[in-house]
């Protein structure tokens, strides 16, 4: 680029469009001749630090390598965003490069999420008392909470009614998965979560239920799927099918897919379709290639449901999970297709008999003319 004497880092910089998303901005290597001057571009703009953005000299070269760590901080800090940390810095320098902490930050508890070298996430806590101590690694997340946040919590997610069920009001059970938080206290267990969101329902797959229990906070210790006897626990309430919770435990009654059948007299062929809540009779017939309006008799349109039980519904009736409809046949259309092959038949043997008697005709005029 073209300089003047009054030309700086930033300056140059800017002329070239500026950084990219993944460049070094605190290692920016001015190359003198045969000397390397490296300059943090940030000390200039949170310091007004002048000699962090030097003029530049004829011929000098700028050199902006990619950054080797970028964290990301958020929550209870002044600025939260991304940051490079040079090499050394720990989570005491990004706290500070942030500008600090806000009032009511939980010092205590200070999380972070990483990818560890398996893909795998794992979650660290530490206090603002070690964070000088605490390295942190390239793509590490950092979240600041506030005191008036649960300090832990556990997450219940799946085939749960999602709250108390009183026994003298009217319920129906959700068929989608439900993910709540529950505030975690010392001795908690897997019952008492149970309580706290009305049990699971009957679209639960309680064999596949399981604990996800996460590493520990040093991070030396693996991830856990514990499987537990969700069914037994809630129909027995007997401890030994119990377990004892921790926090960020993570509990997983999976959703059993529902279905609703549709068979008759429809265009496509019997189909089963994924339950949807609000879909109408109409739908589902839609979504299984529309009625056939030639042959079916939109009067005669059933829902069965599990018990057998066959009740007649309208296009616009809601269905519930696990039904079977069915579009009964025209029984008049039917008749009428009878007849019509009836009068078909019956035409086509008037032809052939009026075809032989000619033939026989035809055969007794010769024989009187005296050509056989």
């Amino acid at each position: 680029i073209n300089a003047t004497p009054v030309t700086t880092v930033i300056d140059a910089i800017a002329a070239c469009q500026g950084f990219k998303d993944n460049a070094s901005y605190r290692d920016v290597r001015i190359i003198r001749g045969d000397q390397t001057i490296s300059v943090d571009i940030s000390d200039f703009y949170k310091n007004a630090d002048f000699s962090a953005n030097p003029r530049l000299l004829p011929g000098d070269k700028l050199y902006v390598p990619m950054a080797a760590n970028v964290t990301t901080v958020s929550g209870m800090v002044q600025y939260p965003g991304k940051y490079e940390l040079l090499q050394d810095e720990s989570l005491d320098t990004l706290l500070k490069l942030s500008g600090a902490l806000k009032p009511g930050a939980n010092v205590n508890r200070i999380e972070i999420k990483r990818i560890n070298t398996g893909g795998k996430t794992i979650h660290l806590k530490t206090t603002l008392a070690d964070a000088a101590s605490f390295s942190l690694e390239n793509g590490d997340v950092v979240y600041v909470p506030s005191l008036s946040e649960n300090a832990e919590s556990i997450t219940i997610e799946g085939a749960v009614y999602g709250s108390v069920i009183s026994g003298t009001s009217a319920f129906s059970a959700p068929v989608e998965s439900v993910k709540l938080e529950i505030p975690y206290y010392s001795g908690i267990d897997l019952l008492d979560v149970l309580d706290n969101v009305g049990g699971p329902t009957p679209y639960a797959l309680l064999d596949k239920a399981e604990i996800r229990r996460g590493a520990s906070s040093d991070g030396t210790g693996a991830e856990q799927n514990i499987s537990v006897e969700i069914e037994k626990l809630w129909k027995t309430r007997e401890s030994s099918y119990n377990i004892e919770l921790l926090p960020g435990d993570h509990i997983l009654i999976p959703v059993e897919r529902t279905v609703v059948a549709v068979f008759g007299e429809v265009n496509g062929s019997n189909a089963a379709i994924p339950h949807v809540n609000g879909y109408t009779v109409m739908d589902y017939l839609a979504l299984a290639g529309g009625i056939n309006y030639k042959t079916a008799n939109l009067n005669d349109i059933e829902i069965i449901d599990s018990t057998g039980t066959r009740t007649k519904v309208e296009l616009t009736d809601e269905v519930p999970p696990g039904s079977v409809i069915y579009v009964n046949k025209n029984l008049l259309q039917s008749s009428n297709d009878v007849f019509n092959n009836i009068f078909i038949v019956t035409g086509w043997a008037t032809v052939i008999i009026t075809l032989i008697n000619l033939v026989f005709d035809t055969i007794a005029a010769a024989v009187d003319s005296g050509l056989f």
